[in-house]
């Protein structure tokens, strides 16, 4: 939504058998593919969690692509390597940065106008929620070798226009 559903579009990807970074990319195509088939992927690389190595690679992609729309990175450091590069070249305002996690940093970065968004994840409430289900399995409220549940903890958009709903205390 934030390009206009066309454009060009890098990644910046996790390393190669990180399972949350191959899931959240994997959900990214998935999502650019059935809703918005006028973007192009032009390029995925992978940055290592790293924000030293994403601006490296974001220098990549602003070298090669002279009309980049946004980029996708799969943690917030990789986006606030990509905005630094971005920054740096002069793109800034052309081009809409998205990380996933919600880190504090990237949160205040939102809020300046520099990063477009983040998938924010409530840490405070994961660990919460893994320590009840521990509590539970340790006083027999959960019996050991009952089907496990899924629990899921949905992401939040933090955006410029929503990130100020994120408490505090919850920022990470």
């Amino acid at each position: 939504k934030s390009i206009g559903g066309k454009g060009n579009v890098a990644i910046l990807q996790s390393p190669p058998g990180a399972q949350a970074g191959i899931e959240r990319e994997k959900g990214f195509r998935n999502a650019m593919s059935k809703l918005y088939p006028n973007i192009k992927i032009v390029g995925a690389q992978n940055a290592a969690w790293n924000k030293d190595k994403a601006i490296e690679i974001m220098n990549s992609f602003l070298q090669v692509n002279k009309e980049l729309d946004a980029v996708f990175a799969v943690n917030d450091n990789m986006a606030e390597g990509a905005m630094i590069a971005a920054e740096a070249a002069g793109r800034l305002a052309q081009i809409k940065i998205w990380g996933f996690n919600g880190q504090k940093s990237t949160l205040a970065l939102i809020e300046q106008g520099k990063i477009t968004g983040t998938a924010y994840t409530n840490a405070y409430n994961q660990g919460a929620t893994a320590a009840k289900y521990a509590l539970d399995l340790l006083t027999g409220a959960k019996k050991k070798g009952a089907k496990t549940d899924i629990i899921t903890v949905p992401p939040f958009a933090a955006t410029k226009d929503t990130v100020a709903q994120i408490k505090a205390e919850d920022r990470w």
